[in-house]
């Protein structure tokens, strides 16, 4: 009796071990089909929605602004074949300024040929295009390449020989940085692809080169110098004109930007 009272009472107690599970699963359905209830029944957040409506109703050419100015700083003369080719603006800009810079050279060599025209003609229609290219691409922001090379070359002139290479590689490495530090932290870092500091590095690269060029050849004997030195030493400071053409000369203006406008996504 008490075998069969025990085994009873342990088949019992497995059938109510059993009903309390189905019951606790039934249990945690409700309460799931309770709080799915509550949440229908809350209010809707209507600022977000009214602030979602609100940039959805915004005119399509003050959205089309908005957006434009924060994507290129250069001429706006290309949107609609932006428009139509599904590219940034800034990336239209430098490829047709590449090719205007390619069709430049042919005409150079057509009608502005050394035997047909003087240098001081093909120095200012070079560094005139440059200028147009650079201003075409960035903007405003081209003034940096202009104030930079004035600033440099202003220290050429006034510092003498011995010591005007250190003054230009300080002063145009430390306007460089100024350029990054601004564009970094005070702008919109990578707002726009086409970014204004790559030509610049390159131009930086070029007035500090001419600098210490200058320095060979005026403020060191000839026999200091190795083989190098003496065929790249300059004997003379360099007129402003043939300064800009260095740095501006249109075919050269972009070309640090290919790979920085191109190659972004």
């Amino acid at each position: 009796m008490i075998v069969r009272n025990e085994g009873r009472a342990f088949k019992r107690g497995g059938r109510r071990g059993r009903s309390g599970e189905a019951d606790r699963r039934v249990r945690r359905r409700r309460n799931r089909k309770n709080c799915a209830d509550i949440r229908s029944r809350l209010p809707v957040d209507h600022g977000a929605a009214a602030a979602a409506g609100y940039k959805s109703s915004l005119p399509g050419a003050m959205a089309d602004e908005s957006a434009q100015s924060t994507a290129c700083t250069g001429s706006s003369l290309l949107q609609p074949v932006s428009e139509m080719t599904n590219l940034p603006l800034d990336q239209v800009n430098f490829v047709v300024c590449q090719l205007c810079a390619l069709i430049s050279a042919f005409w150079f060599r057509l009608f502005l040929h050394p035997s047909k025209s003087s240098p001081f003609i093909r120095h200012v229609v070079a560094t005139v295009l440059g200028l147009y290219f650079a201003m075409f691409c960035f903007g405003w922001y081209s003034l940096h390449f202009l104030f930079q090379s004035g600033l440099t070359y202003g220290i050429m002139i006034v510092t003498g020989v011995e010591h005007m290479h250190k003054y230009c590689l300080v002063v145009a490495l430390s306007y460089l940085s100024l350029c990054q530090i601004t564009r970094v932290y005070v702008f919109d870092y990578g707002m726009y692809s086409a970014d204004f500091t790559g030509p610049m590095m390159v131009i930086t690269q070029k007035i500090t080169s001419l600098a210490f060029e200058i320095h060979d050849g005026m403020a060191r004997k000839e026999e200091h110098l190795t083989a190098g030195q003496k065929i790249l030493a300059v004997r003379f400071v360099p007129s402003c004109l043939k300064l800009r053409l260095k740095q501006f000369c249109s075919q050269r203006i972009l070309s640090l930007f290919c790979s920085v406008s191109v190659t972004s996504p």
